[in-house]
C-alpha cells in the first residue's frame, strides 16, 4: 500500500495511505497526553483537507495514553476527522488498556481492536 503524505512528529508518525485511510504509528515509549492528541488530530485534518477519514492507528509496545487523552480521543473534539478507529493491538497491556477505554470512554465512533493490519484494514474499508 503506497503512501501518499506523511506528517512526522516526535512522538508519531501520520501517513495517508492510497486507499485513503490515515495510518498513525506510535512511537514505542510515548506517553500520549492531551497535548499530544490535539496535535494528532490536528495533523489528520491537515492530511485530509479536514475531512473525516478511516484511521488505522498502531500504538509502539510500551506507548502509554493518559485518561485525558482518552477521555479526549472517544469526544466529540477528538473525533472531528474520525470516521472509524481500527487500533492494532501486539501484547495484553495494550489489550487491556483498549478493552478499558472501549467500556469506559465509550468513543462514539466505530472503534475496534485487531492483531493484524490486514484485518484492521479491511474492516475499515468495509465501512465505506
Amino acid at each position: 500500500m503506497n503512501t501518499l503524505d506523511i506528517i512526522e512528529l516526535d512522538f508519531v508518525k501520520i501517513s495517508k495511505l492510497e486507499n485513503s485511510i490515515i495510518k498513525i504509528d506510535m512511537s514505542s515509549s510515548s506517553i500520549i497526553g492531551l497535548d499530544e492528541c490535539v496535535k494528532i488530530t490536528e495533523a489528520v485534518g491537515e492530511l485530509t483537507q479536514k475531512k473525516p477519514a478511516l484511521i488505522l492507528m498502531i500504538a509502539g509496545n510500551t506507548t502509554n495514553y493518559t485518561s485525558e487523552a482518552r477521555y479526549f480521543s472517544a469526544s466529540e473534539a477528538g473525533s472531528i476527522y474520525t470516521i472509524a478507529d481500527a487500533m492494532i493491538v501486539k501484547n495484553l497491556a495494550q489489550n487491556i488498556m483498549v478493552s478499558f477505554y472501549l467500556k469506559i470512554n465509550k468513543p462514539i465512533r466505530p472503534t475496534k481492536p485487531f492483531s493484524y493490519e490486514n484485518d484492521a484494514i479491511n474492516w475499515l474499508l468495509s465501512l465505506t
